[in-house]
Parts: structure tokens; C-alpha cells; sequence
């Protein structure tokens, strides 16, 4: 039992170089001898132990934090008990992060920020494109708004603002009564006003609804 776990660390930490090394960026040449080892001891491991995803193998090794990452470099065949090797023993199958440090227009910025972000984060926007913030939120349009609910910094100017599909969406009753109040002391909030109007849906009149007898309230 001990070879087997010693054999299966080997392969562990072998799977780690073939990552690391795409993670960093590499070309094929250089991945080529990273596989090559992890090929050979997994091979080596197979035919003394079996498959990785085996119950035997399994019963050893599972209460490691790493088994499902190890057991991952098989995959299931037709026959049962029989697995083949996946992808990264052969293929690049891990591409560096594309790290981007300027956009041509406003919406090229945006989108890569709440690509990266989940999120508007209007400073880094600014920092993409490279343009003051009146401009770009010009150019944005009503890409973006400045929810008056969502500023938790009233002095930082970047505070608040969110996609069109966030905004517009939700409670937007709720919103509509909040941009019609923040407009009445800032004239910029009347896009939001104009936006959510014509999102409201319409109100069901009493005399709309039906209710079938017997139904639960």
C-alpha cells in the first residue's frame, strides 16, 4: 500500500507541473517532456496497480484532498472497469489568462471588466479605456447607471453604477422611485428615470384576475 501511495503522489505532483507550466504560457515543445513523465509514471502505475478511478485504488487514496483531481486524468470508456487516458497527456488543455491593459472604446472596456469582474467596477473601466469618466459614461450610453440604492461611497465618483442588465431588472418599481427622487437634486438621473419608465410592467386590474374555486391563497 505504501508503494501505491508513493507512486500516486508521484503522479500527483507530475499533474501539477504539466498545469503549472500551461498556466504560465508554454509552447508544445516545452509542454512535450512535461507529459512525456507524467505518461510514464501513470503507465508505470497502471500496470502494477491498475486504474486510478478503481475501487482498489480508491478505498487508499480518496481521503486525499487531491483524489478527484487525480481521478480525473481518466476517463470512462464503454467497458466497464476500463478507462482512457484524458486530454492533458497528450493536448494543451490550460491557457494562460489573457491580461488586459487597454481597450479601444468605452464598451470593449466594460466588457471585459464584468467578464473578469462579474461586475461594473467603473475604475477599472476608466483605466482600461483611459478617458475621464464623463466621457466614458457618455460613450457608454445606457450601457450603465448610477443606481442611487448601490453608492456606498458618496464621495468616491466611481461608486454605484451597474450594467443596463442588472439595472434593469428586478425590483424595478423600487428603483424608479429612487432615480425620480436622486433626479430632483441631479438632472443625471433622468436616464434612469426614462429607462426604468419604460421597463415598468403594467399594473392587473382586480377585474383581470382570475382565481379558480378551490385554489390555495
Amino acid at each position: 500500500v505504501k508503494e501505491k501511495i508513493i507512486a500516486l503522489c508521484g503522479i500527483r505532483y507530475a499533474m501539477h507541473d504539466v498545469m503549472d507550466i500551461q498556466v504560465e504560457g508554454c509552447t508544445e515543445d516545452e509542454l512535450a517532456p512535461y507529459q512525456a513523465k507524467l505518461n510514464s509514471l501513470y503507465d508505470d502505475f497502471v500496470s502494477k496497480y491498475g486504474f486510478i478511478n478503481s475501487a482498489a485504488t480508491k478505498r487508499v487514496f480518496e481521503d486525499d484532498v487531491e483524489y478527484t483531481l487525480l481521478s480525473a486524468l481518466e476517463e470512462s470508456t464503454n467497458e466497464e472497469g476500463i478507462y482512457k487516458k484524458a486530454p492533458i497527456f497528450t493536448k494543451q488543455t490550460i491557457y494562460p489568462a489573457i491580461v488586459h491593459d487597454h481597450a479601444d472604446s468605452a464598451l470593449e472596456a466594460l466588457n471585459i471588466v464584468v467578464a473578469d469582474c462579474g461586475y461594473c467596477d467603473m475604475q477599472k473601466v476608466i483605466d482600461l479605456y483611459g478617458k475621464d469618466l464623463d466621457t466614458t459614461v457618455s460613450e457608454l450610453g445606457t450601457e450603465v447607471f448610477k443606481d442611487p440604492d448601490r453608492i456606498s461611497e458618496p464621495e468616491n465618483p466611481f461608486s454605484g453604477y451597474v450594467t443596463k442588465e442588472e439595472y434593469l431588472s428586478g425590483n424595478v418599481r423600487q428603483k424608479l422611485s429612487s432615480a425620480e427622487i436622486a433626479s430632483e437634486s441631479d438632472s443625471s438621473y433622468n436616464k434612469n428615470v426614462s429607462a426604468l419608465t419604460a421597463v415598468i410592467p403594467e399594473n392587473i386590474d382586480a377585474a383581470d384576475i382570475e382565481v379558480k374555486i378551490g385554489a390555495s391563497w
